[in-house]
């Protein structure tokens, strides 16, 4: 898929999981947002129609270095799984660290 729409999320200042993924649904607002299940299988699902489900876009994530304090890098680790693997879905995601 050829993502022209770019869904820019900023990860300053986040410090737990539910801030981040208060982030997301606020600045997506996504399709179904309130079945969307907060948690990175969650994301994963949205990702490929899913609840939370963005539209197409590209979504990317930029100052995420921040969240490597959340779940002692835990959850970044996670995260990046996930963008990895976004070549796989329907919605691509990319990481920026600042």
């Amino acid at each position: 898929m050829d993502a022209t729409l770019i869904v820019m999320i900023n990860c300053r200042g986040i410090t737990s999981e539910a801030e981040f993924w208060t982030r997301y649904v606020e600045t997506v607002q996504p399709e179904w947002a309130k079945r969307f299940l907060p948690s990175l299988e969650g994301f994963w699902d949205a990702l490929n129609g899913g609840p939370g489900w963005p539209r197409e876009c590209k979504l990317v994530f930029t100052g995420v270095a921040e969240l490597e304090t959340i779940d002692g890098g835990a959850f970044l680790t996670g995260l990046s799984d996930v963008a990895r693997n976004s070549r796989n879905s329907l919605v691509p995601v990319q990481l920026i660290e600042t």
